[in-house]
């Protein structure tokens, strides 16, 4: 849940402000996208080094067993609940 977090924190930083550039004709990305992509990318990657990543803006190619990210998911929920706004 952090990362999901710290992620959009990411996107929020640069709302407004982030250069956009298009990955095809019809499909534009923005340098805010990239970054928080790179975040997640980078600490999943630190928790599980083994796992591939599919990831949409970088082309990354990475395999999740979602089932095992789910367990994961809820397990990290259980120890650290989000505090409410």
């Amino acid at each position: 849940m952090q990362i999901a977090r710290d992620a959009g924190s990411v996107l929020m930083q640069r709302l407004g402000a982030a250069k956009v550039t298009n990955k095809s004709d019809i499909d534009l990305v923005t340098e805010a996208d990239i970054a928080s992509e790179q975040l997640i990318i980078e600490r999943i990657r630190s928790y599980y080094p083994q796992h591939a990543i599919l990831a949409e803006e970088s082309g990354e190619t990475v395999v999740i067993d979602w089932g095992l990210a789910k367990d994961l998911a809820a397990e990290t929920e259980r120890k650290n609940p989000a505090k409410p706004s």
